[in-house]
């Protein structure tokens, strides 16, 4: 079979028509294809407010960190959404963002998620840190 199979149950059965020496056979299993793990990379970054920055990150599967395309990726900063990027064909996905001129200096954490999709598990990701410095 080259052809993938599908997210779900799939019944799988073997017969075997037997010969001279052996009886015929029926053998019927059940397969359980589950939706893949992904990861999403981390980033720090450290800037001064008022400046654009973009932050990057890549969507692999976990299996063989096969890089995953046109996915969505969704950014909060310290609570606040900021906004969403689409990965590329390399998985990794770009926004970039104008730091408020107006930010306190400090740590920010930065979450990022993947709402998953019929064939990959969603993630969401929170080691990624931004530094507003004086």
């Amino acid at each position: 079979m080259d052809e993938p199979l599908s997210i779900g149950i799939h019944i799988l059965a073997v017969d075997y028509g037997g010969d001279s020496n052996n009886n015929p056979s029926h053998w019927q299993g059940k397969l359980t294809v589950l939706r893949t793990p992904t990861k999403l990379s981390g980033f720090h970054a450290t800037v001064q407010a008022g400046v654009t920055i973009p932050f990057k990150v890549k969507l692999v599967r976990t299996t063989d960190k096969k890089p995953l395309v046109n996915q969505t990726l969704h950014w909060v900063i310290g609570g606040v959404e900021i906004g969403n990027a689409t990965t590329n064909s390399s998985g990794i996905a770009q926004l970039n963002y104008t730091i408020p001129s107006d930010m306190a200096v400090g740590d920010y954490p930065v979450t990022l998620s993947f709402g998953g999709d019929v064939n990959y598990l969603p993630i969401s990701s929170s080691v990624s840190v931004l530094t507003i410095k004086p």
